[in-house]
């Protein structure tokens, strides 16, 4: 998978320094790893008390004393060390997110290496007026199914990175998100749209810490007119101080997809070669930079 800016040069993360000053704070003082494995029930008081007690006598980490004892598993000083570090990942096996959203479970995956790379070149960029972005959307052109993914794992990334994070599927269609996390799919954007609703009575929580999902709804036969005239931008405004990413799947790629992107910060085109449609491609970049929309880069996806 190749990421490309908007100039045709290829974009870099960045590593450090890139959650937005509205962003929910970070702890700077490290909780310490005994404290957390008894807040995750990973050991007992009585367990605890006696790795206290070696780690006074013999010196060295909370954790190595813990293993060489036996009190608790490597695996379970690792996933102690990525909540200490505020990045949390789910457990192997876990069943409250599906396998296809990689980032939850395997920091490694080069799925989650390069949906970081993207998070790095989305808090990079800067809009006209210089402000930071704060709402993505990538838009597939013939790219619907690896469109989709991406979309997720992104915004895990950023849910890992400590944004208050909400992730929006406007596949009216065919929903995904709300299966991909395991959610009920009977309040979202059509409703949203099509009603005078509170939009954070339509939001839902998700098994992933910072990360909120906007499923799609009940389809409705007038998807089209629902998004037209940047409507869906002027729902979601009112949440821009509640979230400090919000992150949307356009991924169908056709009019109300193309529509739902009207009055984002930055838009992301994902392409596939030899299916995706060049004309088509151009003719949505200039569409969007017709309205004002930074078109931040393309994907070219395998």
């Amino acid at each position: 998978m190749r990421i490309r800016s908007r100039d045709g040069r290829i974009l870099h993360a960045v590593q450090s320094g890139d959650v937005p000053s509205g962003a929910a704070p970070i702890e700077t003082q490290r909780r310490p790893i005994g404290l957390i494995l008894l807040e995750m029930g990973a050991i007992s008081p009585e367990g605890y008390a006696r790795v206290m007690a070696e780690q006074q006598r013999s010196g060295g980490l909370f954790g190595d004393v813990a293993t060489r004892l036996g009190v608790v598993s490597p695996d379970t000083i690792r996933h102690a060390v990525e909540r200490q570090q505020n990045f949390h990942v789910l457990r192997p096996g876990d069943t409250s997110v599906e396998p296809l959203v990689v980032a939850a479970f395997d920091p490694n995956d080069p799925l989650s290496r390069t949906v970081r790379e993207l998070r790095g070149a989305v808090t990079a960029a800067r809009r006209a007026d210089g402000r930071s972005v704060r709402s993505v959307a990538l838009l597939g052109i013939g790219t619907e199914v690896e469109t989709t993914l991406l979309t997720a794992n992104l915004a895990v990334a950023f849910a890992q990175a400590g944004y208050r994070t909400l992730l929006v599927d406007t596949n009216l269609a065919t929903p995904v998100h709300n299966r991909l996390f395991h959610l009920p799919n009977r309040v979202g954007v059509s409703g949203l749209l099509s009603t005078e609703g509170d939009e954070r009575g339509a939001i839902q929580g998700s098994p992933i810490a910072n990360l909120s999902v906007l499923a799609t709804g009940p389809d409705v036969p007038n998807a089209t007119e629902l998004f037209d005239r940047g409507r869906l931008f002027q729902k979601l405004r009112p949440l821009h101080d509640s979230f400090d990413m919000i992150v949307t799947d356009a991924s169908a790629g056709d009019e109300p997809a193309i529509a739902a992107c009207e009055g984002v910060d930055a838009v992301l085109l994902t392409m596939k070669k030899h299916r995706s449609s060049l004309t088509a491609v151009r003719s949505v970049s200039a569409w969007l930079k017709s309205r004002g929309t930074l078109v931040l880069g393309s994907i070219l996806t395998k």
